[in-house]
């Protein structure tokens, strides 16, 4: 429950605290203003990576171990947090930048005594420990910066990361490494939580703050799970979970030291902007670049046992093919057009036949149809029943009250969000069953039609354009491909499968209600507020029935 409560306080901290801080981002002076290497034409708060890190680290602190490695953990993070918000405020010399990120990389290396131990190819038996010391620190400091450098578009980093702290949380439970799984799921709800009001068009940037944050993390993790979770696994796989941000940092500093620049000099020659120049939109751009990062991680995951070779000859392949090309299209001075782009995908309409069938499911009542077949399916399985708590009839209570609250006030539209994010929270964590091994069965033949009901219902509603302000972004297609990628992870074992499913259908429900909120159905039809409070209810009575 640990990790499910530590991803689901995460998301709603970061939901909950970014548009707050957003109102007081001119006051507190963190407003990132035009320039002629950036892509964005007005003054935008980047503030989101205090949300972020706060986000994450409160978690930690309920749900960590009180021992070294992890105190020195949350002490790191502290003092990236500190040292981006002071350059998000005051434009850092990278001076004062390196020294933040020395610090917090010498705090869990020499603090927590996590350091790279094992160097690929075996070469580490004729070095001493303070060279390895040395190295680890660079590593770090390195895929900080690396990250940092990476931000350049709206939604980029932060699902960029997702993706890759997807595979980190994947291989810490095949190596049971509980420790690395804790602190991937609070940062993936802290990503989460920021993405939805930065992806394109963003009305917030995690900053400094935000990006040193992730790179650091991302490194700290590839230690921990390659060094101490699990050491049959490949040494140089960083190299591929880390895919993008890294390559695209060694190509673009390379290009400056050819140029006779430094390496840090600001420039735009990074793959985002390249591509921006070959015709693509920003929409189009962050999708090209998650399927990039995709290949990186799925193969990361498929040879993440292999020879130390391999994730170091792929990755060179890889970064080739990027580089060749961008070369092939710059100096061939083609402009990508808008029937081989991605644009064309995203404005496609499928034929489809207006059926019956389709007109029954793209209805407004088949969500609630679905929900309760759903949730009477939960009431009624013996195995549901450990589940029902203490904590779990009161959380019932609560939303029961907060719904009859809703028919005696106006309450806004965030009002409904949280409520109903905490309902399907409920509902998902309810459905998970005590054995691993029988989540498909016999609970699967309700649950996944259901389910997959929902999800038609979703495409069906979009597709119809019944919410116009709803509008499709590069975080959208970020879940939509994580949601086919749930049943591939799913198959490698039962702690997987679980999660897995677990988080697709808490994404599943949160579309589902951020669309009934957005066509007013929920504000406007008492019956679905009685259905929620109804529902809820029966969730109470259960537990005091047992």
């Amino acid at each position: 429950m640990s990790y499910y409560a530590a991803f689901i306080l995460s998301t709603f901290i970061a939901l909950g605290l970014t548009p707050v801080l957003m109102r007081y981002a001119v006051v507190i002076g963190v407003m990132d203003e035009p320039n002629e290497r950036k892509v964005h034409s007005s003054a935008i708060p980047r503030i989101g990576g205090v949300a972020m890190v706060l986000a994450t680290i409160i978690p930690l602190l309920i749900w960590l171990p009180f021992e070294s490695p992890y105190i020195a953990i949350c002490c790191a993070i502290m003092v990236i947090f500190l040292f981006g918000f002071w350059d998000d405020r005051k434009e850092l010399s990278y001076k004062y930048k390196f020294a933040g990120q020395i610090l917090a990389a010498l705090i869990v290396v020499l603090g927590g005594d996590l350091y790279v131990r094992e160097l690929p190819f075996g070469i580490e038996a004729s070095l001493s420990t303070p060279l390895l010391y040395v190295l680890s620190v660079f590593f770090l400091v390195g895929i900080t910066n690396a990250m940092n450098m990476t931000d350049g578009l709206d939604g980029l980093a932060g699902g960029a990361t997702l993706l890759s702290f997807g595979l980190i949380a994947v291989l810490s439970i095949q190596s049971n490494a509980p420790d690395v799984l804790l602190i991937t799921v609070a940062v993936v709800g802290g990503v989460l939580g920021f993405l939805r009001f930065n992806s394109h068009p963003a009305v917030v940037f995690m900053g400094d703050t935000g990006s040193q944050f992730l790179g650091f993390i991302l490194g700290l993790e590839s230690i921990m799970l390659t060094q101490y979770g699990d050491l049959t696994l490949s040494k140089t796989l960083p190299l591929l979970i880390l895919g993008l941000p890294m390559f695209d940092t060694l190509i673009v500093m390379a290009l400056r030291v050819k140029r006779g620049l430094s390496p840090f000099h600001a420039d735009k020659n990074h793959i985002h902007h390249r591509l921006l120049g070959l015709g693509l939109s920003h929409f189009q751009a962050v999708v090209a670049l998650y399927l990039i990062q995709a290949t990186f991680v799925f193969t990361a995951y498929l040879i993440a046992y292999s020879h130390d070779l391999l994730p170091l000859l792929l990755f060179v392949v890889y970064g080739l093919l990027i580089v060749l090309s961008l070369w092939f299209f710059e100096n061939k001075k083609i402009i990508i057009p808008d029937y081989l782009s991605i644009k064309f995908v995203k404005k496609a309409r499928v034929g489809i036949k207006q059926s019956a069938f389709v007109e029954m499911l793209a209805a407004n009542f088949a969500p609630v149809l679905l929900l309760s077949i759903l949730i009477i399916g939960i009431l009624l399985r013996q195995d549901a029943i450990p589940r029902l708590t203490y904590d779990v009839a009161l959380l019932s209570a609560l939303i029961v009250l907060a719904t009859i609250g809703s028919f005696f006030t106006r309450p806004s539209d965030a009002y409904y969000r949280i409520l109903l994010a905490t309902f399907s929270a409920l509902i998902v964590y309810l459905g998970i069953p005590l054995e691993n091994d029988d989540y498909l069965i016999p609970f699967g033949y309700v649950d996944f039609p259901v389910f997959m009901g929902l999800f038609l219902w979703v495409l069906l509603t979009l597709y119809r354009g019944k919410v116009p302000e709803f509008k499709a972004s590069p975080f959208d297609i970020l879940i939509v491909l994580l949601l086919f990628v749930m049943p591939i992870i799913s198959e490698v074992g039962g702690g997987v499968r679980v999660y897995s499913f677990a988080f697709a259908r808490f994404i599943i429900l949160l579309y589902v209600f951020e669309l009934l909120i957005g066509m007013r159905v929920i504000q406007s039809k008492k019956t679905c507020r009685f259905f929620l409070s109804f529902f809820a209810f029966a969730i109470a009575a259960k537990y005091l029935s047992i």
